[in-house]
C-alpha cells in the first residue's frame, strides 16, 4: 500500500471518529433537551395545579360540580348499558347534568343583540336554505328508504311507549345508530302527524342550520367573503339538499362538525372560554347522531394541537381545552361507557362496512393477497368520488360524483390553494373523510359514508372563488358562483326529480 493510500485511510478514520464524537454529543444534547422539556412540562403542570385548582376556590367549585355531573352521567350509562327499554328519568338526569356543567363552566359575557343588516342577511340565507330542503317533503323523494321506514317504525313503537317505558336514549340501537335521534323524530311526528314531512323535517332544519354553521367556521378561521361564498354554495348544493330531505341522521355531522370547530376557535379569538364550553356541548351531541361523523375526533385533535403550537399562553390554552373536554365528557360519557361495555353492539355496523377483510379484498381485486392493488383502488375511488366516479349510495344514486360542472375543478383548485397557503384544517378535513369514510369502507365512493365532507367541499369551492376575487376577477367569480348554484338546483329539482333513483320506494309504515 502506498504512503498516499495510507494517508487517505488515516483521514477516513479521523473523519469517522469525528462524526462518531459529534453523534454522541448530539445524542447527549438531545437527551438533555428531552429532560429539560419534561421538567418544564412538570413544573408547568405543578404551577397550573396550584394556581388554578388548589389556590383558586372558584375554579375548584367549578371542577367539583363538573366532575360530579360527569360521574353521575357515566354511572347512568354504566348502570343501564344493558337495558334496551328504560323508565325515562335517565334522560332528564343526563340533561340536568349537562345543564349544570355548562352553567358552572361558562363565564358571563355581554352580547350585543341589536338588529343589524348582517342578521337580516343570515335570516335570509337560513330561509332560502330551509325552503330548498323543507318544501314538498311528501313528494321529493316520493318514497322512503327502507332505513327511513325503520327509523319511523322504531320511533313510533318504542319512544315514549308508555309513561314508564321508553327506548334507552343513551345507547345505540338499529344499525348501531344512537337512539337519541329517535326522540327528535318523535317530537316532530307528534307535531306534524305520522307523515313523511314529520319524519324528514328535523333534518331539513339541521341541513339549513349547517349552512350557517359553515359560514360561522369559515368566517372565524378565514374571512367573511369566503364564508359567504361557501354558505351560498352549500345552500344550493345538491348533495346537502338531498340528505337534508331524508329522515335519517346522516346530515347532522354537517352541523355539529363546523359548529364545534367554529365555537372553539371563536371562543379563543374573543377571549371567552364560553366558546369552548359550547364547543364541548356540540361535540358531545355529535356523538349521538350519525356514526360517520366520528371524523370530528380527528379534527378536534388537530385544532387543539394547532392552538397549542401557535399560542404562547399555554396556561389559557389548557383552561380553554379543559372546559371543552369536560363538557364533552359529561354529554358523551354515557354512550362512551356503552361502547366500552357493549363493543359488539356499538361497532356492529362498522364491522359490516369495513373493507379491509380478506373476503372483500378478494371480491374486489380477485385475490385476498393483492393488498397493494386494493389499496390503490380504494384511494383512487375515494378521491375520485368528489369529481369523477358516481356516488354509489342507494340512498341517492344520482349517477354523478359529489360535484358536477364548474364546481368540480373549483373544488380541486381550492383544495390545492389551501395546501399552498398552509390552511391545513381544510386539508385535514378532506383527507380524514377520504380515509375514514372512503379508503377504510366498502362500496366507495358512497355518499352516506363521506357526507361529513360537505362543509369542507363547499369551503374549497369558496376558496377558489375568493382567490379569483383577490386578483380582481370579481365579475368572473360571481358568474361562476351563479353557474355552480344553478347547476346544482337544476340537476336536483328538475333532472333528478323527473327520474329519481336509489332505493327510495318504501311507504310510510303502518303502526297498529
Amino acid at each position: 500500500m502506498s504512503h498516499r493510500n495510507k494517508g487517505f485511510t488515516q483521514i477516513q478514520k479521523d473523519i469517522f471518529m469525528s462524526r462518531l464524537k459529534m453523534s454522541r454529543y448530539t445524542e447527549m444534547e438531545s437527551r438533555r433537551s428531552i429532560r429539560a422539556s419534561w421538567r418544564t412540562f412538570v413544573n408547568f403542570g405543578r404551577t397550573f395545579w396550584q394556581q388554578e385548582l388548589v389556590g383558586n376556590e372558584r375554579r375548584g367549585l367549578q371542577i367539583m360540580v363538573a366532575v360530579a355531573c360527569i360521574l353521575v352521567n357515566l354511572w347512568i350509562g354504566y348502570a343501564y348499558a344493558g337495558s334496551i327499554m328504560v323508565n325515562g328519568w335517565q334522560l332528564w338526569v343526563w340533561l340536568a347534568g349537562i345543564f349544570l356543567t355548562a352553567l358552572v363552566l361558562i363565564p358571563p359575557r355581554h352580547f350585543n343583540l341589536h338588529l343589524k343588516k348582517i342578521w337580516l342577511a343570515f335570516l335570509a340565507l337560513f330561509v332560502v336554505a330551509f325552503l330548498l330542503r323543507g318544501l314538498f317533503l311528501e313528494k321529493l323523494p316520493a318514497g322512503l328508504h327502507p332505513d327511513e321506514g325503520s327509523v319511523a317504525s322504531i320511533t313510533l313503537r318504542f319512544v315514549f311507549l308508555s309513561p314508564g317505558q321508553t327506548l334507552n336514549p343513551l345507547r345505540t340501537g338499529d344499525n348501531s345508530q344512537p337512539n337519541l335521534y329517535n326522540y327528535i323524530i318523535r317530537i316532530f311526528l307528534f307535531l306534524f302527524g305520522n307523515t313523511k314531512t314529520g319524519l324528514r323535517l328535523p333534518n331539513a332544519l339541521a341541513g339549513a342550520l349547517s349552512v350557517l354553521a359553515t359560514y360561522f367556521l369559515i368566517a372565524t378561521v378565514r374571512n367573511r367573503r369566503t364564508a359567504w361564498l361557501g354558505a351560498v354554495v352549500m345552500a344550493a348544493y345538491q348533495y346537502s339538499i338531498h340528505w337534508s330531505r331524508l329522515g335519517l341522521n346522516n346530515i347532522w355531522p354537517t352541523l355539529w362538525i363546523p359548529l364545534t370547530l367554529a365555537l372553539f376557535y371563536w371562543g379563543w379569538k374573543v377571549k371567552w372560554n364560553g366558546g369552548a364550553v359550547l364547543a364541548g356541548l356540540a361535540w358531545g351531541l355529535s356523538f349521538y347522531f350519525y356514526t360517520g361523523g366520528m371524523v370530528i375526533f380527528v379534527l378536534v385533535a388537530y385544532v387543539i394541537v394547532d392552538l397549542w403550537r401557535k399560542e404562547t399562553d399555554h396556561h389559557q390554552v389548557l383552561i380553554h381545552v379543559g372546559k371543552m373536554l369536560a363538557v364533552f365528557a359529561c354529554v358523551a360519557g354515557p354512550l362512551i361507557v356503552f361502547a366500552v361495555i357493549e363493543p359488539n353492539i356499538f361497532f356492529d355496523r362498522s364491522r359490516i362496512v369495513f373493507a379491509w377483510t380478506p373476503q372483500y379484498i378478494a371480491q374486489v381485486v380477485g385475490s385476498s393477497m393483492a393488498v397493494g392493488k386494493f389499496l390503490w383502488l380504494q384511494v383512487v375511488y375515494s378521491l375520485g368520488g368528489f369529481t369523477i366516479y358516481p356516488d354509489t349510495s342507494g340512498f341517492y344514486d344520482p349517477g354523478i360524483p359529489f360535484l358536477i360542472g364548474l364546481a368540480a375543478p373549483l373544488m380541486v383548485i381550492g383544495a390545492g390553494w389551501a395546501v399552498y397557503k398552509r390552511q391545513y384544517l381544510l386539508v385535514v378535513w378532506l383527507l380524514a373523510v377520504v380515509i375514514l369514510g372512503g379508503v377504510m369502507l366498502t362500496a366507495t365512493p358512497a355518499g352516506s359514508h363521506m357526507i361529513a365532507s360537505i362543509p369542507a367541499i363547499c369551503w374549497a369551492v369558496a376558496t377558489a372563488l375568493d382567490v379569483l376575487m383577490e386578483r380582481g376577477w370579481t365579475k368572473w367569480a360571481f358568474a361562476m358562483l351563479v353557474v355552480v348554484v344553478l347547476t346544482d338546483l337544476v340537476f336536483y329539482f328538475v333532472l333528478y326529480a323527473a327520474h329519481p333513483a336509489g332505493d327510495l320506494t318504501v311507504p310510510f309504515p303502518t303502526i297498529n
